[in-house]
Order: C-alpha cells, then sequence, then structure tokens
C-alpha cells in the first residue's frame, strides 16, 4: 500500500488532485481484494430515507444485498444506508488538524445518517449503534507521539460537541498507528470509555482486515468471514491517556 501511495505521488504529476485520486485508486483496489464480487467498493455519497446524504466518502464497501447502482469509473448514482457495509476516508497526512478536523467532520455526515431497521448484532449496544455505519479514518502518516493525535481527536470532538454515536470508530495509518474509540455507545467496546491505541507497525492493515471482520456488515452474515480463521487476535494491549478519555466523554 505504502508503495502505491508512493506511485500515485509520481503519477499524479504533482497535482493535488490527480494525487489524491491515485492514493483513493489504490485504497479502493486493496479494499477490492478482501472485498470482492458481489460485494463491491466505491467512491460516493451515501442516503438515508429521512432525507440526509452525506458528503463524499473516499472508499465504501456496499454489500451485496444492496441494488446494482455502481457504474465502473463513475461514482453511484444512489448509495442506501442500509446497504452500506464500512465507509473509509482517506486523509494521507494526520501530523495536520486542518486534515484531521475535516476527516472527522466527513466521518460525522455518514454517522448522521439512519438505518430503518436495526441489524443484528453479537453484543447489545446501546439501539442506535445498530443504526449507524461503521466508519474509518484511514491516513499514510499520522503523529509520532501518539498523544498529539488522541489530543487533536479530543479536541475537535468536545469544542464541536460531537455525540459519541457520531464518533469515528477506528483510526488506522500506515505508519502502523491503530485507534479504536472504544464505548457502549459504538461498535468496540474493551471496557474503556474512549481512545485506545496500539502501533501494530508493518501489520496494521493486517489487522484492519480484522476489526473490519468484527464489526457488522449491513446484512447478516451466513457463516463467519473467511478471513477469521486467518487472523490471529492482535497481541499488543491497549494504550490510552485517561485524563484526554475524561475530556471525551463530556462531549457526549
Amino acid at each position: 500500500m505504502l508503495r502505491e501511495f508512493e506511485k500515485a505521488t509520481l503519477a499524479g504529476q504533482g497535482t493535488p488532485e490527480h494525487v489524491a485520486a491515485h492514493r483513493e485508486g489504490a485504497l479502493r483496489s486493496f479494499l477490492g481484494k478482501y472485498f470482492p464480487h458481489p460485494y463491491r467498493v466505491s467512491k460516493g455519497k451515501i442516503s438515508d430515507s429521512y432525507g440526509n446524504r452525506s458528503a463524499s466518502v473516499d472508499a465504501i464497501v456496499i454489500n451485496p444485498a444492496h441494488p446494482d447502482t455502481v457504474t465502473p469509473g463513475q461514482p453511484p448514482f444512489f448509495l442506501a444506508v442500509e446497504g452500506v457495509d464500512y465507509a473509509i476516508e482517506l486523509k494521507p497526512r494526520l501530523d495536520d488538524s486542518r486534515e484531521i478536523q475535516r476527516g472527522l467532520r466527513q466521518i460525522q455526515t455518514v454517522k448522521k445518517l439512519k438505518r430503518r431497521e436495526a441489524r443484528l448484532m453479537r453484543s447489545a449496544p446501546s439501539p442506535e449503534v445498530a443504526l449507524k455505519t461503521p466508519c474509518v479514518l484511514f491516513s499514510e502518516k499520522t503523529h509520532e507521539d501518539p498523544r498529539n493525535l488522541i489530543q487533536a481527536v479530543v479536541s475537535y470532538y468536545v469544542e464541536h460537541r460531537v455525540p459519541r454515536d457520531e464518533q469515528v470508530d477506528i483510526i488506522c495509518s500506515l505508519d502502523g498507528m491503530f485507534v479504536v474509540n472504544s464505548s457502549e455507545q459504538k461498535f468496540l467496546d474493551y471496557k474503556i470509555d474512549g481512545l485506545i491505541f496500539s502501533n501494530f507497525s508493518e501489520d496494521v492493515l493486517y489487522y484492519l482486515l480484522y476489526y473490519l471482520a468484527l464489526l457488522p456488515q449491513s446484512t447478516l452474515r451466513m457463516s463467519r468471514d473467511i478471513l477469521s480463521h486467518y487472523i490471529e487476535t492482535p497481541p499488543r494491549e491497549w494504550q490510552a491517556f485517561p485524563d484526554l478519555n475524561v475530556l471525551l466523554g463530556g462531549s457526549s
């Protein structure tokens, strides 16, 4: 993936728009390998039946149950939130507070969407969770000191009073940093209320697939995800900044 991002910089001929398009394409291509047809992976805006529409999201994994509205090379003319499994927003550098804020804002537009019916889930979080779409903020690089990233995220959520059910679920960076928003009000709950993190180094994409397999899809799987038999549980212990998580709790 890092090589593909480097190629994107060269192929983009230095223009930000072309570089971004090639990077987004590399991310969708990676996801397409692990969510092959009849899944579809596309870029676009997601709608709900209450009249709401998200901002454009760089990589959307579409469930096979969704009507075939995807034309190769073009954004889908319609994407219903009931048929979206994951929304993944790409921001190449999360060591820039403006990029972090932009990514969190775009994720929030997806989190504001509501399904008509709750999906079946293994655990029993708040009813609102089952109506939401799992969201990932993906990047190439982030701060060397994880506290700077966590602080930027918490500061944005506190300042804008973003409720927990409208916050990002996972932040994944190719430099190894992996952040989970752990809460009873979220899809993943590790008995720590707030942002927890670990550095998975070169295994970070491996574990991204592990956590995508944990998150519930928009329709019930008839069997366990194939990859779940081959990806081991992450061996590292989670870390957290309790002082920052106390502030995050006040935003919900």
